[in-house]
């Protein structure tokens, strides 16, 4: 398994895949979640909110396994390079409506 080694102290995103390894029994019509805690930071601040949240603990192979984006980086848009020079010059609005 490939984890990206350039990462923050908390990792958040959608938990594609949930209930593939273990069942998982609760409300997902709004989506599910997946935090990644990355180092002791993370722990610390994790551990000052954990009980004000639902969590459920699983493992970082059912999380990698629905989600790409933790397997490897996404690929950028062929007109990245084109939307951060328009973008510096004259703003979001114009980049997007340019480039997208």
């Amino acid at each position: 398994m490939l984890i990206p080694t350039v990462f923050g102290d908390i990792t958040i995103g959608d938990f594609w895949g949930l209930g593939d390894e273990v069942p998982f029994y609760g409300d997902t019509k709004n989506g599910i979640s997946v935090v990644l805690i990355n180092n002791e930071k993370g722990y610390k601040f994790f551990d000052e909110i954990k009980d004000k949240i639902f969590f459920e603990k699983r493992t970082i192979s059912e999380a990698v396994k629905g989600n790409a984006q933790l397997r490897h980086a996404s690929e950028k848009h062929q007109n990245y390079h084109e939307f951060l020079e328009i973008y510096s010059k004259k703003g979001i609005k114009e980049a997007l409506e340019k480039t997208l």
